[in-house]
């Protein structure tokens, strides 16, 4: 058996017990050189200084980079972070809580992409997603099936600006963004949900609270963020919220707050259905369309603001009349019936 002694301080067991990895056989070797007084003449040791090893965080981001966690596949991994068993006759490897929140932690600052009835090259999404955002930071674009892509930021405004700066369209198209989720997938999940932001037109100021507004913002849908007037009551004609939006249900006319009816406005939504008010669909792909008891009958308010130079759309239940705005004008449209 071999003692304490004969183990010398470069030796490869003394490396991967200390670090639980081999050497690398050319930085053992030339180490063993010029450590050894022995190996020159004369006794006298060599000038040269000795290389210092690189920490693992600057092994992963290479020279002079910072450590980018997405790019790499390695972690420490215990022994109670995976376990192999069989289910109902099949393998299975299990992940343990902790294993999946460090597995997930590279792809927090991450968006899903997809380009509504359009299909477009990997390069070209990617020319096209740098000049609209103009990233501070870096992006990280990986491609997957079913025209869906994944990017990945490393700058927290720029992953807001993406998020909720929108609507985006390529060649005309509606992009679709979302917050990426460990049960993503491009198969079996299809997108329900878009980021939209939607107006409370007068809603009196004392609500005017952040509590309130994200309260009355999931009423909608999921408050993302405030607008940055909104939150530090800058503009006062109406609230202004980014909210995560259900593509599978009808968009809410109006909610009540206090006991009264408070209107509700979108911002740039990409395609919407008169009949059912579901987005992502028109009237001729309607389900509900020639239906023998349809539910409500929607109609559209188009106004363009000169000062956001947006596009509202404020859909509201059958009451017999819509109306048109351009600018200031209010153009009553005709009386439209239901269709049985």
């Amino acid at each position: 058996m071999l003692s304490d002694t004969h183990l010398s301080e470069h030796s490869p067991l003394t490396t991967l017990a200390q670090t639980g990895r081999p050497p690398d056989s050319t930085s053992a070797s030339f180490s063993s050189l010029t450590s050894s007084p022995s190996a020159h003449q004369g006794g006298s040791p060599m000038k040269e200084a000795t290389p210092q090893a690189l920490s693992y965080k600057a092994a992963l981001a290479g020279a002079g980079g910072a450590a980018s966690p997405k790019r790499s596949m390695w972690t420490f991994v215990g022994t109670q972070d995976m376990e192999a068993g069989v289910f109902n006759g099949e393998p299975e490897l299990k992940i343990s809580p902790g294993f999946k929140e460090r597995l997930c932690l590279p792809w927090k600052k991450t968006l899903v992409l997809r380009l509504l009835g359009r299909s477009v090259s990997y390069t070209y999404l990617c020319s096209q997603l740098r000049w609209k955002w103009r990233p501070v930071g870096n992006l990280d674009i990986m491609d997957l099936n079913n025209q869906t892509f994944l990017v990945t930021f490393n700058n927290d405004q720029d992953y807001l600006h993406a998020l909720t700066g929108g609507p985006w369209t390529i060649l005309d198209h509606y992009l679709l963004v979302h917050e990426w989720s460990p049960s993503f997938r491009t198969s079996d999940q299809p997108f329900k949900s878009v980021v939209a932001w939607i107006q409370f037109p007068e809603l009196p100021v004392h609500f005017y609270h952040r509590e309130v507004l994200f309260a009355l913002g999931n009423l909608i849908g999921r408050t993302i963020k405030l607008d940055y007037h909104t939150e530090h009551l800058e503009r006062g004609k109406f609230a202004r919220l980014a909210v995560e939006l259900d593509m599978t249900k009808p968009l809410a006319t109006r909610i009540r707050l206090d006991g009264f009816w408070q209107q509700v406005t979108y911002e740039n939504l990409p395609q919407v259905c008169f009949t059912c008010g579901r987005i992502g669909q028109n009237e001729d792909s309607c389900p509900m369309q020639g239906s023998a008891n349809p539910r409500r009958r929607w109609w559209w308010v188009k106004r363009w603001n000169s000062g956001h130079r947006n596009n509202h759309l404020s859909l509201q239940p059958a009451t017999g009349r819509g109306c048109l705005w351009h600018g200031n004008r209010i153009r009553n449209q005709p009386t439209i019936k239901p269709k049985r």
